[in-house]
């Protein structure tokens, strides 16, 4: 939304150049709208990853779950893990 923002503006500033103006004021509104937009959007993105990683870390999983414990007089143990 952003990059659309931007190219609205650059066919603004190329209208204006040419000495074309069809609606004045509605593509220098929707631009700055559409850069406004595209900016929130982006730092909720960011913000989505940052929760998201707290998310994982906060769950306090193990890398890895030990089915069975082999101990050296040949017995197992399977509720200690």
């Amino acid at each position: 939304m952003g990059a659309l923002g931007f190219v609205l503006a650059l066919g603004i500033v190329l209208q204006k150049w040419m000495g074309v103006d069809l609606l004045p004021g509605f593509a220098s509104l929707s631009s700055i709208i559409l850069i406004g937009f595209g900016l929130q959007i982006g730092c909720i993105g960011l913000l989505g990853l940052y929760v998201g990683k707290i998310f994982r870390e906060v769950q306090n999983r193990p890398l890895y779950i030990v089915k069975e414990i082999y101990q050296s007089n040949g017995s197992t143990d399977v509720n200690s893990a």
